[in-house]
């Protein structure tokens, strides 16, 4: 085969690989249309974590078990990590190693190495907390998150020290034959996703906005081809409110996907591609025989400047009245807006504004050129002050054009993207060096694709070239790419584009390769940008990733007034459709409140002085017991006997605790309470008597909770002093020994507990920065799920028969609130609130 015939070849499948991502990226157009019809403008960030808290010496290692593979390496100097997870629940088993000489303390592991396994969902995070070696009073956080399992692969090299800052990038179409889906993505100086979301459509231009806080925005596949959605809009992620906006340019425009440029006064650079037609293309049917017409119909390139309500700030600049249709050298027949044979003559992908002057730099890429625009204050209708590269051809009269000289091996740039201003003058850009169609002049020779820096002499009428760094594989990009230089040249990353290895590397002023990034299952990027460690906030990319989490449960919160709680609430259930709920009010005494399986009745006041909330349980349909601590710090009990309230009853004890109590069956009650010894202690009632009080051990400094799900079985559980959560059971004959959940309840509340008869469990806490959240047991432990809202009591949660579980809190109001957890099954009617409510939105 000649070398000639191995070149059409080579075109051959370059442009049936392009056609295949066309399909592809309308494929996902659909789709994103489809999303974002049903995508909520506003996702709370669940405080889902699971903290691992480590006493005793700094870590020198943190391993997982096989198939969880941590990455990058553990390093005491790397606190953010991934390990790539599965669809269904993750339990990660992570083994913690003390730096040497020294011990660690985990639970209920003392030594050098502690062995902990947690239950992680889809894009949860397990955070270790341990010692800070270069400061031992103080704890260092390490993040590890699970990575969703259809995120793109990515393969990570770091020969070098790159300059801190975060890497902004997204995938637009995903591998071929492979699972995974777009992703855009933010990545630290390790390549270690901190921040990513699900991009439907793709996730084109990934960039933080400057000038607007912690404001993330890329765009999906606006096409076919080029922009010619006309509801298609750039999607604005705001981190620290989680609120989505749009942007897109005038209205009855289509947006092009390729530039959102913001300026400093606000305005945003961004470009429209409507159509236009009675164009004489027969210059062009050397490409294409269906360009020999003169009434043809081109895709048009408006450079418009918008302020911030959207508005048109002056005249778009619009490349049909400056460039010519000769001056195309790869024109493309698109079907636009369902017109086939449209001529995509220009094809714009990047526009930059000179800070200095305010010109206007437009690549191309269809020209095979970059040109320099005059701006006129007022407005973007401005002349064509010099073309760079392409042929010689130009339209307005005073427009120079810049020839490449022969210092360039390459003979120029072709099919290039991302061309922008050098603080020294110069003119950065990516050259994909895409092959160039039959009847280009001047086409490209083949070559690599490359970031390069051309000093531009319009005295001489020449571009020089000063820097490059070529494709170390020698293959050019079909398509897409980008190329940012830091302002004193040290730092350079090119993203390769549509070329196999896609992803970026980050080199030094002498070539020399500080940190590479690709995607090795055929996963391909549009662009990669860098911005400084400060322009983004690492806890609010932590909480805000992977959003919306599946550990956060749909729920929506009812508030039940009349009554301002100042205690937890206690709740039990004697019937599938009955609730009695306890709790403190203002005046100290117990209110009580009941559904009765249509309407809430209540609440009515028990009397009491409590010093506590209360514990509740029922032990048969129509009798409810309750237990308090009374201000002599006593256990005191009250119950229902069918017809009436009975006692106040003294029980004993010195109590630290509101009091938590199971029934295992009609005649027998197991009451648990803190001692001041801090330790849970047991008093049960066999059917006709009170036992003592029996220490079950433990540490606690938080209300305990009980749970039974048939004869002879208990489930306690405590908030252990470092804020995880232990757990024993009592199985009829026996306790067992203490096992220990990493987690964080808050400060001064411990768990809630629920069991049915089938053997599962609920456990509720209040959770970091004081949301609830769910620990559940099915045939084995659930990831904690975040409920929402926040609660500064410990909540009580109660299993009906034949329903959910049901959660109750108080609210940061003062008020009830209560949720089923889960669908009920016979249905059930929610139960309605009374007229006085509370308010939800202070959950």
């Amino acid at each position: 085969m000649s070398s000639r015939e191995r070149a059409t070849g080579s075109r051959v499948a370059l442009a049936k690989r392009w056609l295949l991502v066309l399909a592809a990226l309308a494929i996902m157009a659909a789709s994103f249309s489809a999303a974002q019809s049903i995508r909520p403008a506003r996702a709370d960030v669940p405080a889902d974590q699971v903290n691992i808290p480590v006493a005793g010496s700094p870590l020198s290692n943190i391993i997982t078990a096989s198939p969880y593979s941590l990455s990058p390496g553990f390093s005491p100097a790397v606190h953010d990590y991934v390990v790539r997870c599965q669809a269904s629940a993750n339990q990660i088993t992570f083994t913690l190693v003390a730096k040497p000489p020294g011990s660690i303390q985990v639970g209920y592991q003392n030594g050098s190495t502690a062995t902990v396994t947690v239950g992680l969902a889809e894009s949860q995070a397990a955070v270790v907390q341990a010692t800070d070696a270069n400061n031992p009073a103080q704890q260092v956080q390490y993040w590890i998150r699970c990575l969703p399992h259809d995120f793109p692969q990515m393969n990570v090299s770091k020969p070098g020290t790159p300059s801190p800052g975060w890497y902004l990038t997204g995938t637009i179409v995903p591998g071929p034959g492979n699972s995974s889906s777009t992703y855009a993505m933010i990545l630290d100086e390790n390549g270690t996703p901190v921040w990513y979301q699900s991009a439907p459509g793709g996730a084109i231009n990934v960039e933080l906005l400057p000038y607007s806080k912690n404001t993330i925005a890329w765009a999906p596949n606006l096409g076919p081809g080029v922009g010619s959605n006309l509801n298609g809009a750039y999607s604005l992620y705001q981190l620290d409110t989680q609120t989505a906006s749009t942007a897109a340019v005038s209205p009855g425009l289509p947006t092009d996907p390729h530039e959102l440029l913001q300026l400093s006064n606000g305005h945003r650079i961004m470009i429209a591609t409507p159509s236009k037609g009675g164009q004489d293309l027969r210059s062009l049917k050397q490409f294409n025989p269906a360009f020999d017409t003169t009434n043809g119909t081109i895709v048009d390139c408006l450079i418009e400047e918008l302020d911030t309500t959207g508005a048109l700030v002056g005249q778009p600049w619009k490349a049909s009245d400056h460039v010519d249709v000769k001056e195309s050298n790869r024109p493309a027949a698109v079907t636009y807006q369902g017109v086939p044979n449209v001529a995509d003559i220009y094809h714009c992908n990047s526009v930059d504004v000179d800070s200095v002057t305010g010109d206007i730099l437009v690549s191309m890429r269809h020209t095979d050129a970059v040109y320099r625009i005059t701006n006129p204050s007022g407005g973007l209708a401005s002349v064509v002050t010099w073309k760079m590269g392409g042929n010689a051809i130009t339209k307005d009269q005073s427009t120079a054009h810049l020839t490449v000289t022969a210092s360039d091996t390459e003979r120029g740039f072709f099919g290039q993207h991302d061309a922008r201003f050098r603080p020294n003058g110069n003119i950065s850009l990516y050259d994909d060096h895409t092959p160039s169609p039959s009847g280009c002049s001047p086409c490209a020779t083949p070559g690599p694709a490359r970031g390069v820096e051309y000093a531009v002499d319009t005295t001489l009428g020449t571009a020089t070239l000063v820097w490059e760094y070529q494709s170390p594989d020698g293959l050019n990009s079909p398509a897409t790419g980008g190329f940012r230089r830091s302002p004193d040249g040290s730092d350079s990353l090119i993203a390769w584009g549509f070329k196999p290895g896609s992803g970026f590397t980050e080199v030094d002023s002498n070539h020399i390769p500080l940190l590479a990034m690709t995607f090795p299952n055929g996963d391909l990027e549009y662009r990669a940008v860098k911005v400084l460690p400060g322009d983004l906030d690492v806890n609010l990319l932590r909480q805000t990733a992977g959003l919306p989490r599946s550990t956060a449960l749909p729920i929506a919160w009812q508030g039940i007034g009349g009554l301002t709680l100042t205690s937890k609430p206690g709740a039990a259930s004697w019937a599938p459709n009955r609730f009695d709920v306890f709790a403190r009010g203002p005046d100290q005494q117990m209110g009580h409140l009941w559904w009765d399986g249509s309407q809430w009745y209540g609440w009515e006041p028990l009397g009491g002085v409590l010093a506590s909330g209360p514990g509740a349980a029922a032990r048969s349909p129509g009798l409810l017991d309750v237990f308090v601590r009374g201000t002599d710090d006593q256990l005191y009990h009250r119950w229902w006997d069918g017809s009436q309230w009975n006692g106040w009853e003294a029980l004993g004890g010195v109590l630290r605790s509101s009091p938590t109590v199971a029934s295992w069956s009609a005649g027998r009650l197991d009451v648990m309470v803190q001692g001041t010894d801090s330790q849970i202690w047991r008093k049960f009632w066999d059917g006709s008597q009170w036992s003592g009080w029996e220490p079950l051990g433990g540490q606690t400094n938080a209300d305990p909770a009980v749970a039974t799900w048939g004869a002879g079985r208990l489930d306690l559980f405590i908030r252990n002093v470092d804020g995880t959560l232990g757990h024993r059971w009592y199985d009829g004959g026996q306790w067992s020994t203490w096992e220990w959940f990493a987690g964080s309840l808050s400060n001064g509340t411990g768990p809630s507990a629920a069991a049915s008869a089938n053997g599962e469990l609920d456990v509720i806490v209040s959770g970091t920065a004081n949301v609830p959240q769910r620990l559940q047991y099915n045939g084995g432990w659930r990831p904690w799920q975040s409920l929402g809202g926040a609660t500064p009591q410990t909540p009580s949660v109660v299993k009906r028969d034949l329903g959910p579980t049901e959660v109750f809190v108080t609210g940061t109001d003062g008020a009830l609130y209560h949720e089923p957890l889960s669908s009920a099954s016979p249905a059930r009617t929610r139960p309605m609130a009374p007229p006085n409510r509370g308010d939800a939105s202070k959950l």
